[in-house]
C-alpha cells in the first residue's frame, strides 16, 4: 500500500516537472547554437500560436523576437528568436496637438470645408486637430503633403462612380501615402419627445433608432513598402489617436526607406544583368571574331588543299591517258601484225580499225602537248563547304 502511493506522488512530481509546449520551445530555441529550429510545414500555424503565446506571456526575453518563416524550396520552416529590428527599438518622439484650431493649414482648412469629409458631429474638430499635427510635423521634416478630396473610397473603383471620402497624401520622395479617417456611426434608442409622442396620434411615425456618429475614430493607411508597425490605427476607451501619430509618420518613413531599399536592389540587379548581358555579348563578340579568323583560315587552307588535289588528280589523269594510250597503240600494233597473214580483204578492215586505234591513241595520249602543269581554276562555293567543314570540326 505504502509502495503504491509512493509510485503515485513519484508520478505526480513527474507531471509538475513537465514543461508545457511554450516553454519547451523557448528552452529549445535558447539552447540550440543558433538559436533556430527547424519544423515540419503543417506545424507552422501551431508554433506561431506558441510565439504569440509566448510574448503575450512575456516569455520572451527583452529585446528579442519569435519568427515562423516557411524555408522557400523546401518543405519546413523555421523558428528563430533574433534580436529586434532597429526600428521596433526606436523611441518616438510624441507629436503635440493643440487643443485649438488656430491659424490652420491648407489642408486642415480643405478638409473643414469638404461636405466629402467623413468625420461628422462633435469629432471632426478633434479630427481637424490630428490632421493639423500631422501636416505641420510633416512638413517641417521635409514632407510634401496635400489634400486630396472626394477620392474614390475603394482603390479600384471609377472615380466618378460609389462612395467618395477625403484623405490626405504625404509624398516621401517617389512614394505617395494616402490616410483617411473612418469613423462609425451608431445606433441608440431613440427617446421621442412630447411633440413626436404627439404627432405619433395622428399617424406620425418617429424613428426606433437614432444614428450618432462614434467618438471613437480610426485612421487607415495606404502604401507601398510593406507593413511595419500597422495600416490602420483606432481609438479604444484607454488609447486615444493622438498618442499613434508619432508612429503613424513613423510608418510611413519605414515604408519609404524600405521601397528606396528595393529600388537600390532592383537597380543594383539590373546593373548586375547588364554587365553580365555585356560581358556575354563580349564573349559572343571574341568568340565570333576567333570564328571569323578561323573560318579564313580554314578557308584559305581548303583552296590550298583543292588545289593541291587538283594538281595531283590531274597527274593521275595524265599518267592514266598515256598508260591507255600505250595500251592502245600495243593493241593497234598486233592488230597489224595478224593482219599481215590475212586475207585482202580482210586485212584491209584489220588494218583500217588499227588505225582508228592509234588515231584514238594519239588523240589520248598527253605527250607531248598536253603533258604540263595544268592552271588550277578558281573552286566554287559548293567545292570548297566540305573542305572547310572538315577543317573547321579537326581545329
Amino acid at each position: 500500500m505504502k509502495s503504491s502511493r509512493k509510485q503515485t506522488q513519484q508520478v505526480h512530481l513527474q507531471k509538475a516537472r513537465k514543461h508545457s509546449a511554450t516553454e519547451q520551445m523557448m528552452i529549445t530555441l535558447v539552447d540550440a547554437k543558433s538559436h533556430d529550429i527547424t519544423i515540419p510545414y503543417d506545424k507552422i500555424s501551431h508554433y506561431k500560436r506558441l510565439a504569440s503565446f509566448a510574448k503575450r506571456s512575456g516569455k520572451i526575453p527583452e529585446g528579442m523576437q519569435i519568427t515562423v518563416k516557411r524555408s522557400w524550396g523546401q518543405s519546413g520552416a523555421a523558428v528563430r528568436l533574433e534580436p529586434l529590428p532597429a526600428w521596433q527599438l526606436k523611441k518616438l518622439k510624441p507629436i503635440p496637438v493643440s487643443a485649438q484650431l488656430r491659424n490652420p493649414n491648407d489642408v486642415t482648412t480643405l478638409l473643414k470645408n469638404s461636405d466629402a469629409f467623413q468625420v461628422k458631429g462633435e469629432p471632426k474638430h478633434r479630427a481637424l486637430l490630428l490632421i493639423e499635427a500631422l501636416v505641420t510635423e510633416a512638413r517641417r521634416r521635409g514632407v510634401t503633403v496635400e489634400a486630396k478630396l472626394g477620392e474614390p473610397l475603394f482603390p479600384n473603383q471609377y472615380r466618378y462612380d460609389g462612395p467618395k471620402h477625403d484623405e490626405v497624401m504625404f509624398v516621401f520622395g517617389q512614394d505617395e501615402y494616402r490616410l483617411w479617417f473612418e469613423q462609425k456611426t451608431l445606433h441608440k434608442h431613440h427617446e421621442p419627445t412630447r411633440s413626436e409622442i404627439n404627432w405619433a396620434w395622428r399617424g406620425r411615425l418617429f424613428p426606433d433608432e437614432d444614428e450618432i456618429p462614434d467618438t471613437h475614430l480610426s485612421l487607415v493607411l495606404r502604401g507601398e513598402g510593406g507593413k511595419f508597425w500597422a495600416d490602420r490605427w483606432d481609438d479604444t476607451d484607454d488609447h486615444y489617436l493622438e498618442d499613434d501619430l508619432a508612429q503613424i509618420l513613423e510608418e510611413m518613413q519605414l515604408r519609404h526607406d524600405a521601397m528606396d531599399e528595393r529600388r537600390r536592389d532592383e537597380e543594383a540587379e539590373r546593373k548586375r544583368k547588364q554587365e553580365e548581358y555585356e560581358r556575354e555579348q563580349e564573349q559572343l563578340k571574341v568568340q565570333a571574331e576567333r570564328r571569323k579568323r578561323r573560318l579564313a583560315a580554314a578557308t584559305r587552307q581548303a583552296k590550298r588543299n583543292y588545289h593541291d588535289h587538283f594538281i595531283v588528280e590531274t597527274m593521275y589523269q595524265q599518267s592514266r591517258q598515256w598508260q591507255g594510250s600505250l595500251l592502245l597503240r600495243r593493241y593497234a600494233q598486233a592488230i597489224e601484225s595478224a593482219a599481215a597473214s590475212k586475207p585482202n580483204k580482210q586485212k584491209v578492215r584489220m588494218l583500217a580499225w588499227a588505225k582508228q586505234i592509234n588515231a584514238q591513241a594519239d588523240r589520248d595520249d598527253p605527250l607531248p602537248l598536253r603533258a604540263i602543269r595544268p592552271n588550277v581554276p578558281e573552286p566554287t562555293e559548293t567545292e570548297l563547304k566540305p573542305l572547310i567543314d572538315q577543317l573547321m570540326k579537326e581545329d
